[in-house]
């Protein structure tokens, strides 16, 4: 934060580092928060956030190549330049999906939901740091926006296919934010 504030720093690099600060709180945002996205605000966000991996991807590639001519900058060295290259084109994308299409709806979500309940089907299991004792749910079936998480695992071993799950939480137009849920073992 001292960079961006510093005297002398030039707006350019302010409004790029600041964008760059947004970019990370929205991408951790949307891989902690107990929140779906609606599927056609998911969709649209989705598109948004290929653009916004092109133009940083197409940004950073500008910058590997642009640093061997620079003498303003120390040139990359080929190996720190592959590395580079290769985070961009595998991370950016998935940093993008999880900024963009759920972090930055989570953030306007919170300030506009109402309480709410929801109740949604059993689809699979799953489990992983990011999510522990997580389901796949039929309502919602995009990548980042398919599962309920935190289930206790006594119960979370008890699920089959069309059992549901009613989730209490707050709704907006945006989606459907969950702080705790009951189970209903056995479908409706």
């Amino acid at each position: 934060m001292g960079l961006i504030f510093r005297e002398g720093t030039q707006l350019r690099n302010k409004v790029i580092l600041s964008s760059f600060g947004f970019y990370l709180l929205f991408t951790f945002i949307g891989m902690y928060a107990n929140f779906l996205v609606n599927e056609k605000v998911y969709i649209k966000l989705l598109v948004l956030s290929c653009i916004v991996s092109a133009v940083i991807i197409s940004s950073g590639l500008y910058f590997v190549f642009r640093s061997r001519h620079s003498h303003q900058m120390p040139p990359l060295q080929t190996k720190q330049r592959v590395i580079f290259v290769l985070f961009l084109i595998l991370f950016v994308p998935l940093f993008s999906i999880f900024s963009i299409a759920k972090g930055l709806p989570a953030c306007i979500h919170y300030t506009v939901a109402k309480a709410a309940q929801h109740k949604v089907t059993f689809r699979k299991t799953t489990s992983s740091k990011i999510c522990g004792y997580g389901i796949k749910i039929k309502e919602y079936s995009y990548f980042a926006n398919e599962e309920v998480c935190g289930l206790e695992k006594s119960r979370w071993r008890k699920f089959k296919d069309g059992d549901t799950l009613v989730l209490i939480g707050k709704r907006s137009l945006l989606g459907f934010s969950y702080v705790q849920h009951r189970e209903k073992i056995g479908g409706k």
